[in-house]
């Protein structure tokens, strides 16, 4: 055999080779589906979350750490899990999150990782959430505002009262409870001289 035809030979052989081997190694994949516990999710407060994981590698994923963190690296959430999540299979964690500030505006940018034995692993790209930080809120309870206003869309609203406003509520005006007890004692009064002229007779 020529020695061109051996080299062509070996180096077929070699790929063969390292194709079969890379199709031997397992890879390690997965997706995920956040669920943060909020329509309109507010800086600072705490909500029932969620994250679901889907194995879509053919190899078992066995988390030890569950963390999660935004654009600027800082990990706004970390917890230790035991599991494993077999091929095509799926597993969600469940935990309060206490909502962080935005990356930028109103935006979070934020990325779940897990470590595994092999090292970390997190997903590829940056994902979104609106939050509302804490600074853009005029209120967020009747507390914040005046007495006479309450807080409405995350702003301090006045009261419409036909009588006053106390404790962010509208109360009856005193004046016209003034006018009606005044009406009611003069009635009376009026009731109690016509009782006492009748019975001197004078009708």
């Amino acid at each position: 055999m020529a020695l061109g035809s051996k080299l062509l030979l070996s180096t077929y052989l070699l790929l063969i080779f390292i194709t079969l081997a890379q199709s031997a190694v397992a890879v390690q994949k997965w997706s995920f589906r956040f669920n943060p516990g909020c329509s309109m999710c507010i800086e600072g407060y705490s909500y029932n979350s969620s994250i679901t994981f889907t194995n879509t590698g053919d190899e078992a994923l066995k988390p030890k750490q569950l963390i999660v963190k935004d654009a600027n690296e800082l990990v706004f959430f970390s917890s230790p899990v035991n599991v494993t999540i077999m091929p095509a299979e799926q597993t969600t964690f469940r935990f309060i999150l206490v909502m962080p500030p935005p990356t930028r505006g109103s935006t979070l940018f934020y990325k779940p990782c897990l470590i595994l034995q092999k090292g970390i692993m997190c997903a590829n790209t940056f994902s979104r959430l609106f939050i509302k930080p804490l600074n853009s809120l005029e209120c967020l309870s009747d507390d914040d505002c005046y007495e006479n206003e309450v807080c409405f869309n995350n702003k301090c609203k006045p009261l419409e009262c036909s009588g006053y406003a106390k404790g962010h509520r509208c109360k009856p005006s005193f004046l016209g409870y003034g006018v009606l007890s005044l009406l009611a004692l003069l009635l009376l009064f009026a009731i109690a001289i016509w009782h006492n002229t009748k019975k001197k007779g004078f009708f």
